[in-house]
């Protein structure tokens, strides 16, 4: 019998210390693991911030290097020149308007359009060079004329017409701020000559503000806002090359 207590005792004393050690090994294993993804996460994060940085300095490079897209700044500056042909196409076409109710004789289109748009830019301030100057006003002595040609001139139709040559302009706003934010040239150029889309959204525009015009007009407005996006968007790469070289 003392034999049997003996061992029962020494078994318990060995259950007991092994239970000892199991929680210890247990606990140092927790700590363990605690402190490796302690170390792990801490390495994660000095990578990541390395990462960063890195990405950082590349999207920089990249910047400088590839993405063609105009800064917010330059946008503005090409938008402000839409706008001043905006302008200039509001005060043709009141100055007409004013003749017309006078009862004065429209025989000189020309010479409005000049005086009005050249008043228009010295007022806004809008800093082009003369070629730019003189593409925008041909494109609106284009408009002029085409009203004059085609319609009695009587202040309905001079009106109606107005419209319609306000969808265009707001058109061309759209095409040279879409194609200002592409980051590729080639993206961009293919924006600027897709006439199929600019054609549908001209169309859509129309159709939204119950203006109807003929397909030969439509054509020559469509092309119109094509040549006017373009126009812009080189006087301001233009504008950056003459920079880089000076």
């Amino acid at each position: 019998m003392e034999i049997v207590k003996i061992c029962i005792l020494v078994s318990l004393f060995c259950v007991i210390n092994l239970s000892k050690m199991l929680i210890y090994y247990l606990n140092s294993f927790v700590i363990f693991t605690r402190e490796f993804e302690d170390c792990r996460n801490h390495d994660s994060l000095r990578k990541n911030a390395r990462n960063l940085a890195q990405a950082s300095s590349l999207r920089i490079i990249t910047k400088r290097t590839f993405d063609c897209s105009l800064t917010s700044d330059e946008l503005m500056t090409l938008l402000q020149i839409l706008y001043t042909e905006m302008l200039a196409l509001n005060d043709i076409v009141g100055s007409i308007l004013m003749r017309i109710n006078r009862g004065e004789a429209i025989d000189n289109l020309g010479v409005i359009v000049r005086e009005k748009l050249r008043q228009r830019i010295l007022v806004e301030h809008t800093k082009l060079p003369e070629l730019r100057i003189q593409n925008m006003e041909n494109r609106l002595l284009e408009q002029m004329n085409y009203v004059f040609s085609n319609f009695p001139a009587n202040s309905a139709n001079i009106l109606y017409m107005y419209d319609v040559f306000k969808e265009e302009l707001d058109q061309s706003l759209l095409v040279v701020d879409y194609a200002a934010r592409q980051k590729s040239e080639d993206t961009r150029n293919d924006i600027l000559n897709n006439l199929s889309d600019i054609r549908v959204a001209f169309d859509a525009r129309l159709i939204c503000n119950n203006l109807t015009v003929n397909e030969e007009l439509k054509i020559d407005m469509v092309l119109r806002i094509r040549r006017r996006a373009m126009d812009i968007i080189e006087h301001h790469l233009n504008k950056d090359s003459r920079a880089n070289n000076n």
